[in-house]
């Protein structure tokens, strides 16, 4: 029987209740190149345990507003690992040459962005809630054995993302044994990595024209959405990345004084010194190409 058998439910805006603890270890490694350009590398190693998160206990899936240490756990936003690394890279062959080699060979850079990042844990659902607690919800039964399954040629179509016989429906008037998340099971995780290579092509003295190639998600990897998480679910039905985009791309920019670039540049006047702008306008053409994804290799 509930507490106050006389209120049939008690209805919380926002409520400001929760603890976290979030401990990290961060790594950055810079290098600059002599011929020029540079690379980032940043890592941050953590972990975030709570026992409410985003709008505190609203969307922290409780089970009892009697006891938050029931609901100590890895939080659902806990992303143990994540990995940036930006580049960018002048190409020395044709640097310094003259005429046509030059025109083709010279002056070309290469750039980059990659990220890293492990996935979320997952929280787990029955369909109903046979616990008869006060305001809480049911999680399953975890028969305590591994649910974890190999990703590496995972197919959404045929396979599914985990062990789904490992869970059940508890008994009434149970909350069942699983935590506010699962310990070992989580989402996809992130690989993201973008390319381009670009050229500037001086046309007289006031007309350069910059031709650029990019592949946003260059490797085509996937990322598949969260799996279905309630009991006898378990498989992947949507992707949250796009394919590879492959874009090219000239742009020409028309410079209304002879010069390079936007600098100011010191002029004399009737006024005495003053700083002048050169003044740019830009036209941009280019096409973007998008394969499909089919799983992953």
């Amino acid at each position: 029987m509930t507490p106050y058998p006389q209120v049939p439910g008690v209805e919380h805006s926002a409520p400001g209740w929760g603890s976290t603890s979030y401990h990290s270890v961060q790594a950055k490694f810079t290098k600059r190149f002599e011929g020029g350009g540079n690379a980032v590398a940043a890592h941050t190693f953590s972990k975030l345990i709570s026992d409410g998160s985003g709008n505190a206990w609203i969307s922290a899936l409780r089970s009892s507003y009697y006891c938050r240490r029931l609901h100590r756990s890895l939080s659902p936003d806990d992303q143990r690992s994540c990995l940036r690394e930006s580049y960018t890279y002048e190409l020395s062959f044709g640097r310094g040459s003259r005429g046509p080699v030059n025109r083709i060979l010279g002056n070309w850079q290469i750039n980059g962005i990659a990220t890293l990042n492990s996935g979320l844990p997952l929280r787990f659902r029955v369909p109903g809630n046979t616990s008869h607690s006060f305001g809480g919800r049911q999680a399953p039964d975890s028969t305590g054995t591994d649910a974890r399954l190999e990703h590496k040629n995972f197919d959404p179509t045929t396979t599914k993302w985990f062990h789904t016989a490992q869970f059940t429906i508890p008994k009434p008037f149970a909350l069942g044994n699983l935590g506010r998340v699962h310990p070992t099971i989580w989402a996809d995780f992130v690989e993201s990595s973008d390319f381009s290579v670009c050229k500037n092509f001086q046309i007289g003295d006031r007309i350069t024209t910059q031709f650029r190639a990019e592949w946003f998600n260059g490797l085509n990897h996937p990322i598949f959405g969260n799996p279905g998480t309630r009991v006898g679910t378990g498989r992947v039905a949507s992707q949250v990345n796009l394919p590879r985009q492959t874009q090219l791309a000239l742009k020409n920019i028309f410079s209304s004084r002879p010069g390079s670039g936007t600098a100011p540049e010191k002029i004399r006047g009737p006024g005495g010194n003053r700083d002048v702008t050169t003044a740019t306008a830009a036209s941009t053409v280019g096409t973007r190409f998008r394969p499909s994804v089919a799983g992953r290799s």
